[in-house]
């Protein structure tokens, strides 16, 4: 029942984000080109004629480019969040929700389909937009490399990437596996947890007898900021007394101590996650108000 669920499910979402994903690929591709246009070239060349007021133009140029990108970005990720919450409560605690609380499946089937099918979504749209970054910044480099003699692209990939080693390996030292494994990790179920906090927070504020939407994005607003809070707390006693051990006996302290606080963030995602996925379940199996 549960893979029918989520058939439906993905019915009534996949529009929006395949939607979504091609704007994303339009501007992605637009940006590119814009990066390997020949005033781009002729802007960093070593024998430039452009002048001041040619460079000045340019400069806006990219300026713009760089902020319309920078919107897009942020409409596209926020505009899947809004939709799919949109999507549950409509489906879930408006009329329709009385349909499909009908249906004769248990809540956390309900509950499990719209998670999965939701967060894998987000999950599409966030690394979209790690795909639409290094594509802009291989088509940056590209651009520049091609305008310096003797200088291919490369020769300037392979400087970035040098210097990102540089920098993990003198962070991290011999623990950037457990990093990345850990940053990995965080990556894969942050969408997930960012759902389950979102319907969490509509299942609560349905609990309202009155402006129940309303509720719920304040609700949400204020489990973000409760998160936040917690996590704060926890990185800042971790810090301190990582700085005392510092203090007292520095040679004792690895890069394995300073990648601790990764890990508690990532424990402390999960466990509110979970808080608030039984939270949503208790309220969907007895307190659910449709009224």
């Amino acid at each position: 029942m549960l893979g029918k669920l989520m058939k439906y499910e993905w019915k009534s979402v996949y529009k929006m984000g395949s939607i979504l994903l091609l704007a994303m690929f339009a501007v992605t591709v637009l940006g590119c080109m814009v990066f390997q246009m020949p005033w781009m070239r002729d802007l960093f060349a070593d024998d430039s004629n452009v002048d001041e007021v040619q460079a000045i133009i340019f400069a806006f140029v990219m300026m713009v480019s760089f902020l319309v990108y920078i919107f897009m970005l942020m409409g596209v990720t926020y505009g899947i969040m809004i939709f799919l919450g949109v999507n549950f409560f409509k489906t879930m605690y408006t009329d329709q929700g009385y349909l499909t609380n009908t249906l004769p499946v248990k809540p956390h089937q309900l509950l499990n389909s719209k998670i999965l099918v939701s967060g894998f979504w987000y999950l599409l749209i966030e690394i979209g937009v790690i795909i639409s970054v290094v594509a802009l910044i291989f088509a940056f480099g590209g651009g520049v490399a091609g305008a310096v003699d003797g200088y291919s692209f490369g020769d300037a990939m392979a400087m970035l990437w040098d210097e990102m080693a540089m920098a993990l390996q003198s962070e991290f030292g011999d623990y950037m596996i457990h990093f990345g494994v850990v940053m990995l990790i965080m990556l894969l179920i942050s969408p997930f947890t960012t759902m389950i906090i979102l319907f969490s927070a509509l299942t609560i504020g349905q609990l309202s007898k009155k402006h129940k939407a309303l509720m719920g994005i304040l609700t949400y607003f204020g489990l973000c900021m409760v998160t936040g809070i917690i996590a704060s707390v926890v990185q800042m006693i971790y810090s301190i007394r990582l700085s005392i051990n510092t203090f007292q006996n520095p040679e004792a302290i690895s890069e394995m101590d300073m990648l601790g606080i990764y890990d508690y963030t990532l424990v402390i995602n999960v466990v509110m996650a979970a808080v608030l996925y039984y939270v949503s379940h208790r309220i969907l199996t007895q307190k659910l108000n449709l009224e």
